[in-house]
């Protein structure tokens, strides 16, 4: 059967006229990201420079790698009303930033950072001079190493130099996800025997499959209970609750 040649024309120029608006469509959605990408660092330069002409201390750049805004503002808001005196956490960045303004103004007592990477550990301990925030964070720079704990799959932080206090909160930011399956799971065997009861694990990137599955992990096999699940930060926030029995209790 014989194909009209002017109807094959007309869909031949159809099919170019559509790859060429798909193509314009990508090319707008790459401005509109960067456009958005740009305003907001604009914003946000401008806020930390009225709070900076104030005398006020500000924070760094938030999202990408680091805490986004919206968690950053939920963290803060369970600090306010939960009342963690010692806070661990896993991963520094912006949020060690955060959490040492906490510090400085007597809204925690004690708060311990875990950084695997040499260089990041470097950048968050310049972060922590440049705010003037150096002597309010216990920052310890502790590689990824295997661990005896048969529960413990994946390399998690060396923490034999550390001394802990009984801790009452911890946020969960790493280790990366690329470093092996369920990278942030060891964190519920590894911390336990230091935690309080009630101690919160604040797992940060829960929108991610892996941090899912690693909370559904800890409920599981520990005394941990999921108390909330907040979808509106970027990369979503889970807050689980450790309720007891691994060693901390009389702390």
């Amino acid at each position: 059967m014989s194909t009209d040649p002017t109807l094959t024309k007309i869909l031949s120029r159809l099919d170019a006229i559509d790859a060429r608006l798909g193509s314009q469509a990508e090319r707008m959605q790459t401005i509109s990201d960067r456009t958005q990408r740009t305003m907001y660092a604009q914003i946000e330069a401008l806020i930390g420079l009225y709070r900076e002409l104030d005398g006020q201390r500000t924070l760094p750049p938030l999202r990408r790698w680091a805490i986004s805004p919206d968690s950053a503002r939920l963290v803060l808001g369970l600090v306010r009303e939960h009342r963690p005196r010692n806070v661990l956490e896993c991963g520094s960045g912006a949020s060690t930033i955060l959490f040492g303004h906490l510090h400085l103004a007597g809204e925690i007592e004690r708060l311990i950072a875990l950084e695997h990477d040499v260089v990041w550990h470097e950048l968050a301990r310049q972060q922590l001079r440049q705010f003037g925030l150096e002597d309010e964070t216990e920052l310890h720079f502790t590689p990824l190493v295997d661990h005896p704990d048969e529960a413990v799959e994946t390399p998690w932080y060396d923490t034999t130099e550390v001394e802990f206090a009984p801790l009452d909160m911890v946020l969960v930011d790493g280790p990366p996800d690329a470093t092996g399956p369920l990278a942030r799971f060891p964190a519920a065997p590894l911390l336990l025997e230091h935690c309080r009861p009630g101690c919160l694990f604040v797992m940060d990137d829960f929108i991610r499959q892996s941090e899912q599955d690693t909370v559904d992990r800890w409920i599981e096999e520990y005394p941990m209970t999921l108390i909330a699940v907040h979808e509106s930060p970027e990369k979503h926030l889970a807050v689980v609750q450790y309720d007891g029995g691994f060693g901390a209790d009389d702390a």
